[in-house]
């Protein structure tokens, strides 16, 4: 009887063993297929990422491909077009000095210039041609460009700007209220500078208002304008 009731409890416990064995290997088989459909959707999911990318770097490689011919095309024209430019102002020069000569000897040395100044050659050329036809002397061409473009610099203002109203200086031979004002715009503090320097000069007080007087006069002459600026 005892052993009839040890059997029945050992069967009934293998039972329960063998049920707990099925179940686990049930939950066991559940997990492994779950997680093989997450690695599916995952694998696909990459997949897709990559094409996208595939796809992605082709259209950049085509853009860039495109944008590379265009930028060739338009780099090849601004040469073309500045080579032009520079071509004019140099005949301009030769004109004005009545020398092809100086006018190649003056490029030589502007073109050297904007390699050191903000101001490309192209724009070094236009306004020394500019200071050129307000009358600035051959000799003097190189160093008033060079002072010019280095005040235009600091103070950040236009070099044309600049080169316009000190060759309206130079062509007139006097100072008058309407360049002083635009001198004044351009962050040149050109009536204290002539104030300053009348006084050192003159050996007693000038005040800003007595140099007012002395332009309306016609009584500051460029080569003081000049003198200022090149302090």
């Amino acid at each position: 009887m005892i052993i009839a009731r040890t059997t029945a409890r050992n069967a009934t416990d293998y039972d329960r063993h063998t049920l707990s064995v099925q179940a686990y290997e049930k939950a066991l088989q559940e997990a492994n297929n779950r997680a093989n459909e997450h690695t599916t959707v995952l694998k696909n999911m990459f997949d897709q990422t990559f094409s996208l990318q595939n796809q992605f770097s082709q259209l950049g490689m085509t853009l860039q491909n495109v944008f590379s011919i265009s930028g060739i095309q338009q780099f090849a024209q601004g040469i073309i077009r500045i080579g032009g430019e520079i071509e004019k102002q140099k005949l301009a020069m030769g004109s004005i000095f009545g020398s092809e000569e100086k006018s190649e000897q003056l490029y030589g040395k502007l073109s050297k210039l904007s390699m050191i100044s903000p101001f490309d050659v192209e724009d070094v050329m236009k306004y020394s041609k500019q200071l050129a036809a307000f009358g600035i002397q051959y000799d003097d061409l190189y160093d008033t460009t060079k002072r010019l473009a280095d005040i235009a610099a600091g103070v950040g203002v236009d070099f044309g700007r600049i080169a316009y109203e000190f060759g309206q200086t130079s062509s007139r031979g006097w100072l008058d209220a309407r360049e002083l004002r635009m001198f004044a715009n351009s962050g040149i503090p050109l009536l204290q500078k002539l104030a300053d320097y009348y006084s050192a000069i003159k050996g007693q007080d000038i005040s800003a208002s007595n140099v007012r007087e002395m332009i309306s006069k016609r009584q500051v002459s460029f080569d003081d304008v000049k003198k200022v600026m090149w302090q």
